[in-house]
């Protein structure tokens, strides 16, 4: 993994992360998002706006049990996404990853 630019703020944690949290994030500069596992606030409404988080390389969604398929499209959009942490997503399915996975075979998906 290359260096993060010295502009881009290492990581953030989200606690009960919603996609508020996300919209206010769309624009700025950080390397790795991380949340408490607190995140049925999470809707693909947050996922539509990854990519314009600059820089992101790590994104953490942990029982985002309210993200679907559709948003996990999204991030196929978040060019500089290394690391997609899916694990225990209920409303996501194989096809939906796979999907995923064929249009960024970079990514590096848990699920």
């Amino acid at each position: 993994m290359a260096a993060l630019n010295s502009s881009v703020m290492n990581e953030i944690i989200l606690k009960d992360a919603k996609d508020n949290d996300f919209l206010e994030l769309a624009g700025k500069a950080i390397g790795k998002i991380s949340t408490d596992g607190s995140n049925a606030g999470i809707t693909d409404a947050a996922l539509a706006v990854v990519s314009q988080i600059v820089g992101l390389q790590e994104l953490d969604l942990e029982w985002a049990d309210r993200i679907t398929d559709t948003g996990l499209g999204y991030l196929s959009d978040a060019r500089s996404l290394r690391y997609l942490d899916i694990s225990f997503c209920k409303g996501l399915t194989s096809a939906g990853i796979d999907k995923l996975k064929s249009k960024r075979p970079d990514l590096e998906i848990e699920s």
